[in-house]
């Protein structure tokens, strides 16, 4: 690890050594997908259940102390300060900043092993 920044080998190897890169897509994809599904059922047992699934599975495919694990765990879907008099459309509205900022997220790691992945087919 360089200047903070962890080497392309250094997520090679544990995507690779948890979860196979296939399996972890399928699954991040999965749950990216479950989000469109969670829009209208904030405060629901579904989304909770969802996003107690999503940290698992960020944590088995790139390690609990992973900038991946942190990156998710940081994702609020609440406001950060309200009064009695904040309407409950701003509620709403932090709860699907957070799903998008979550399925950008993933977006992403998915992408992320892709390349990997991709950049271990061609040695």
């Amino acid at each position: 690890m360089e200047g903070g920044v962890i080497s392309r080998s250094a997520v090679e190897a544990k995507v690779t050594k948890i979860m196979e890169s296939a399996r972890a897509i399928e699954i991040l994809e999965r749950q990216r997908a479950a989000i469109d599904g969670l829009r209208s059922s904030r405060r629901s047992q579904e989304f909770t259940r969802w996003q107690r699934d999503t940290e698992v599975a960020v944590q088995r495919i790139f390690g609990a102390d992973s900038r991946h694990s942190a990156d998710f765990s940081g994702i609020r879907y609440s406001l950060m300060v309200m009064t009695s008099s904040t309407p409950d459309s701003d509620f709403h509205e932090a709860y699907l900043h957070g799903l998008d900022t979550t399925k950008s997220i993933l977006s992403s790691m998915i992408d992320e092993i892709r390349e990997l992945r991709s950049g271990l087919r061609r040695r």
